[in-house]
């Protein structure tokens, strides 16, 4: 499973400096590429996407939800437990 990097025990006003850091240290994400941004939800009625100087550009009213990825080696499909360990 992938652990959540947010300090949940610190204030919602705090999660976009934690993330920006989060970022800082993951500048490529497997599969998907180089990292341009970061979005936290802080309700599941407000999520705030940043660039990677943590600065807001857009806000949405509504959590934000990644599609679905899925990965295949040829014709075979990796299940998603083999996936980043989840």
């Amino acid at each position: 499973m992938v652990e959540n990097p947010l300090d949940l025990s610190q204030p919602p006003v705090t999660y976009a400096v934690q993330a920006h850091d989060f970022v800082a240290k993951t500048p490529f994400v497997p599969f998907f590429g180089k990292t341009t941004g970061f979005i936290v939800n802080y309700t599941p009625d407000s999520a705030v996407r940043f660039d990677l100087d943590g600065n807001p550009v857009e806000h949405f009213d509504r959590a934000y939800t990644p599609g679905q990825v899925e990965v295949f080696i040829g014709k075979h499909k990796l299940p998603a437990s083999g996936l980043f360990g989840i």
